[in-house]
Formats: C-alpha cells, structure tokens, sequence
C-alpha cells in the first residue's frame, strides 16, 4: 500500500512541527492488538508545494511516527510512505483494514484525523 496523506495550510500562520502518527490498521485480536501493516523503511517522502523536502525523523515505525512536518502559511504538504501487509492481515474474501492517522502540532486548533479503509485483495503481489 502506498499511503499520501495531504495537509493544506489556508491560513496565515504556519503549522510547525507536526507529528504523524499512522496506527498501520491496529486492530483488536482476542485479548491483545495486532497490527496487520508493516511501515517499508525508508520510503516516506515529503513535499511542500511540489518540492522535496528533506525527509522527516521516522521515531517509531509501529505505530508509524514521524516528526518534523512544517507547511507555510498558504501552502500544502504531502507525506508519501508504504506500508506492507504482514501476517495479521485478515486473509479472508471481502475482509478490510481500515487504516488511521492522526496528526498534530504547532498551529493546528485541534488533532486532524483521517482514515483509510482497503479491501482485501486475494491475488498474489508480482
């Protein structure tokens, strides 16, 4: 899976050093938690305004936490990574992960949260 998350900045003031942090599909299995997702280290990528930044500090990568997200005022940032599935991704036709993120930090009046539900796909990955 590859996973953007877009960030828009309509405002005046600059949102400083956000923290992504992607629970990578947590779900609850009997008395504990599994994580059906494995970060692909090294493929997040940042950008503000279409051009690369240097790439932000990955602090945990289950869950997936990453720090150091700027985006100017009247500006946008995407953050690009991977995750794979491992073998807590329910193998069953018609299963989903969703997936949740959340992001935070300097500027921002409240948590921004976003999900991702995927479809489980029972074909091999060539």
């Amino acid at each position: 899976m590859t996973y953007a998350i877009s960030i828009v900045n309509a405002g005046t003031t600059p949102y400083t050093n956000l923290t992504l942090t992607d629970n990578l599909g947590e779900y609850t299995f009997g008395t504990g938690t599994v994580v059906p997702f494995d970060y692909k280290t090294g493929s997040i990528r940042y950008f503000v305004n279409g051009v690369l930044q240097a790439t932000p500090t990955v602090t945990s990568e289950s869950p997936l936490t990453v720090t150091g997200i700027n985006v100017p005022a009247n500006s946008n940032a995407i953050v690009i990574y991977e995750a794979t599935a491992n073998e807590f991704a329910p193998p069953a036709s018609g299963s989903t992960i969703t997936n949740e993120a959340v992001i935070n930090g300097a500027g921002l009046t409240n948590p921004i949260t976003v999900t991702e539900t995927v479809d489980v796909n029972e074909a091999p990955d060539l």
